[in-house]
């Protein structure tokens, strides 16, 4: 099973209200909040919405960021039986993506023992310098695929709903275009 929940910092109302200049110069065309990735019962990150607003508003993670980084990973695992993605939150953990026959995926969190010599968050060539394997796990490869594809569109689409003109943005723009790109297959 893979799983990604997601809760924005800014609450639908905010979002209604943000203008395109102010998103994009405010807010640096970010939006951040709680993200878990959750690999069968291995948790990545964490996320409830029932947090007092105090305690969300510290969450960092950004959400198109990772969604987009996602969606390149479903792309790229199409020609290339393995993928890291570096963390956005830890430079130091990786998640990789290993083919097992045709339909599944070993999803696996590592720790590398310093910085790997790339300035890319997604490699297709095999790391190395391994220190630790925090969880491996096996699933579906068409569980990655469909929840990918579920939250990105998801996302998209409510943004479009609560706030037609952040849809300007490059940022939404950029995850929008990589939703049509999984459409397309």
């Amino acid at each position: 099973m893979f799983g990604i929940q997601y809760d924005l910092n800014l609450s639908g109302k905010e979002l209604s209200q943000l203008s395109l200049e102010n998103f994009e110069v405010e807010y640096g065309g970010v939006l951040y909040g709680q993200l878990e990735i959750k690999v069968n019962d291995q948790l990545f990150g964490s996320c409830d919405p029932e947090n007092p607003q105090p305690l969300r508003d510290f969450s960092e993670a950004p959400i198109i960021a990772w969604l987009g980084l996602l969606c390149d990973v479903v792309v790229l695992k199409q020609s290339h039986p393995y993928v890291a993605l570096n963390s956005l939150d830890e430079v130091f953990l990786w998640f990789e993506f290993v083919d097992i026959g045709k339909s599944n995926l070993q999803v696996a969190l590592i720790q590398v023992d310093e910085r790997l010599n790339t300035n890319d968050f997604i490699i297709t060539e095999r790391i190395n310098q391994i220190s630790k394997c925090l969880w491996k796990e096996e699933i579906k490869k068409q569980e990655l695929i469909t929840e990918i594809l579920l939250k990105a569109d998801g996302l998209v689409y409510y943004l479009e709903n609560v706030n037609p003109a952040l849809l300007k943005s490059s940022s939404i723009k950029s995850l929008a275009k990589r939703v049509s790109v999984l459409k397309k297959g």
